[in-house]
């Protein structure tokens, strides 16, 4: 996503919808949310900028039960992609090298672990890029669609109410 996409979004009066799916910090796209809401404001539209994100996510009743659910199926899903996108002819240095610890981590892209540090990553994303929407991706690597339904009531029963609470 590049800063000429947001601002044809914003003058357009289109939500923007940022890709935190692509293995870099979800830092990258701070000022690309900062032009969209300028843009937004100086084409005068009615109501304020909508911004989304596409998230990479993994949950489980802990941390480490997430994490070692998810490490071994997202590798396969990064491996897997690296390898589609260096076939397409991008360099293999617009990968940078795999390290799960770092994607889940405080300031990676993926959200990933126990309901409470769930609703801490989703919060932290939303003040980061000043989020209105976010779209979960739970079904990465082949992941077993008893892991996928465990992850959609964890989310529906723990996640969603403290969102409601909170206004995380």
């Amino acid at each position: 996503l590049s800063q000429s996409s947001a601002e044809l979004s914003a003058t357009l009066g289109l939500p923007l919808m940022l890709p935190v799916t692509t293995f870099q910090s979800p830092k990258v796209y701070e000022p690309v949310a900062e032009t969209y809401r300028a843009r937004w404001a100086e084409a005068g539209h009615d109501g304020p900028p909508r911004i989304g994100a596409a998230i990479h996510a993994n949950i489980a009743r802990t941390s480490q039960a997430a994490r070692e659910r998810w490490a071994p199926r997202y590798r396969a899903y990064y491996d897997w992609t690296k390898a589609m996108i260096v076939g397409m002819g991008a360099p293999p240095s617009f990968f940078t090298s795999f390290d799960f610890d770092e994607l889940v981590g405080a300031d990676g892209p993926c959200v990933c672990g126990s309901p409470e540090e769930f609703l801490d990553r989703l919060g932290w994303l939303g003040e980061l890029l000043g989020l209105e929407q976010i779209m979960l991706t739970l079904d990465l690597g082949g992941t077993p669609l008893a892991d996928q339904l465990e992850q959609v009531e964890l989310i529906g029963a723990e996640v969603l109410p403290a969102i409601d609470r909170t206004g995380v």
